[in-house]
């Protein structure tokens, strides 16, 4: 069975119905996932059949940042054992909680911002590729104003790094190194990129972890993923030079994952932005720091583009993924084409053990640019937001509650004074679609609002009381 690992998720909470009897929410709004000290990221049972999603990589010892799965010790190579994380996001990352996981996990932890989350009936209508292995339920809130239920199942991983003398470790030669004029070798990518891609350790109140950065402004700057940092007490990037530097965290942006540090060094080398959207097929170049082995390489190509899945602050959209092997210690390193020029961060894989199993996920290099710009500019990101929280609704649903509908975004909560209220949206309308776009499940509302602006109209197809209506309304904004 495939996982989908993510280092800061937290178990589901029993369900909840609302005075009336309508549908499942939470009664905690806002609670955070706990997380349970494993030797990887291992989520805890919400109930006794069906384990939650946990992290992705285990705590156990010091598991390392990384997009793949958990966190590697940023010391040494000698990771206790991976992240196992049921079905959810693994970030590459992972920090070395001796005590598992607590609510001020970097590489996991929910965002404070955004609407208050709902507990919901697990969705067992996910796409076949983040299916969940249970029906335990999480409640995740992203800052595009709309929170979900992400349902987990728990997968131990045992892999331990081994310390590996060589600088570059070159995984595959890479499928279309030549099918671009211009293209460069894998090699030429490696010697050119891998002087910009750094090693972070972080410290948190829970222990250690480690990932990676790359260089994003000759003067000092570096962007990351948001799960490598989030919370750290300190953190530290050492260059392929050898330099090892004390980070400043500028800024951090939970809802895509990507944050920015800074670190006091100049004429430090730079990585070329991908000005063309990813292509299917062409080739991928992972390079960071899986497991604490700086300076890995491994290739691939493009398997897909904006997909969608469900993570620490309930959704990443718009994501490439790729089959090059990404591992934990990975999150936050560069993800290059076959020009050298970088196409995204990476931030995740689908795995069932914890570790690479081609299907890794990293965020486009146009979100990284456009969030560590604002971030740079105003100290935080900006994103639109409905101010709704809800669940997907199934076929099981629909029966449950006799619904005309067996697909859409069911609204659980209506945050007072959002753009949803103004709109006259009610808990239990089920959006069905977004500007004439179906929406199938909770994710894809949180997709379609955060694909806009603050101040953009929509117009929401909505089904109350199995009637159909279209309601317009003006998005208000959520800041990370």
């Amino acid at each position: 069975m495939s996982t989908l690992l993510d280092p800061d998720q937290q178990p589901s909470r029993p369900e909840a119905r609302d005075a009336d009897g309508g549908y499942p929410f939470s009664s905690h709004p806002g609670d955070r996932w706990e997380a349970q000290p494993v030797e990887q990221p291992v989520a805890q049972p919400t109930s006794p059949s069906a384990p939650a999603y946990g992290p992705p990589a285990g705590y156990p010892t010091a598991p390392t940042y990384g997009p793949a799965t958990g966190y590697a010790p940023a010391t040494a190579y000698d990771r206790g054992t991976g992240y196992a994380r049921g079905t959810g996001y693994d970030h590459a990352t992972g920090y070395d909680h001796s005590t598992g996981y607590g609510p001020s996990n970097p590489s996991g932890a929910v965002p404070p911002n955004g609407p208050s989350a709902t507990a919901t009936a697990a969705d067992p209508r996910r796409r076949p590729w983040v299916t969940p292995l249970v029906s335990a339920t999480l409640a995740a809130v992203v800052a595009a104003g709309v929170s979900f239920p992400i349902a987990r199942s728990t997968v131990e991983d045992t892999s331990t790094a081994e310390e590996v003398p060589a600088s570059f470790i070159v995984d595959g030669t890479g499928a279309g190194d030549t099918d671009i004029a211009e293209a460069m070798s894998i090699s030429d990518v490696a010697a050119a990129v891998a002087p910009s891609v750094g090693l972070v350790s972080v410290t948190t109140r829970a222990g250690q972890g480690s990932g990676s950065a790359v260089v994003y402004g000759a003067d000092g700057l570096l962007v990351t993923n948001n799960h490598v940092v989030a919370d750290a007490v300190s953190v530290q990037v050492t260059l392929p030079s050898g330099e090892t530097y004390d980070a400043q965290v500028v800024g951090t942006d939970p809802t895509t994952d990507v944050a920015v540090l800074r670190i006091d060094a100049v004429d430090l080398p730079t990585v070329p932005f991908a000005t063309a959207e990813a292509t299917v097929g062409e080739t991928a170049v992972a390079i960071g720091s899986p497991f604490g082995l700086d300076g890995t390489v491994t290739t691939g190509i493009v398997s897909a583009t904006n997909r969608t899945l469900g993570g620490q602050t309930g959704v990443l959209g718009d994501l490439i993924q790729t089959d090059a092997s990404i591992n934990p210690g990975n999150s936050g390193g560069a993800l290059v084409n076959g020009q050298g020029e970088l196409i995204g961060l990476n931030t995740a894989i689908l795995s069932s053990s914890g570790t690479s199993s081609g299907v890794g996920f990293a965020v486009p290099v146009a979100t990284v640019q456009n969030v560590a710009d604002q971030i740079l500019a105003t100290g935080s990101a900006v994103h639109a937001a409905l101010g709704v929280s809800g669940q997907t609704v199934d076929a099981r649903t629909a029966e449950l509650y006799d619904l005309d509908v067996d697909a859409g975004a069911v609204l659980a909560t209506v945050e007072p004074g959002s753009a949803a209220a103004a709109a006259g949206l009610q808990p239990g309308d089920i959006v069905t679609a977004v500007d004439g776009e179906s929406v199938d499940t909770i994710a894809d509302l949180s997709v379609a609002i955060r694909a806009h602006q603050p101040g953009d109209v929509i117009q929401l197809d909505v089904v109350r009381d199995n009637v159909s209506t279209t309601v317009e309304a003006t998005l208000g904004e959520a800041t990370s």
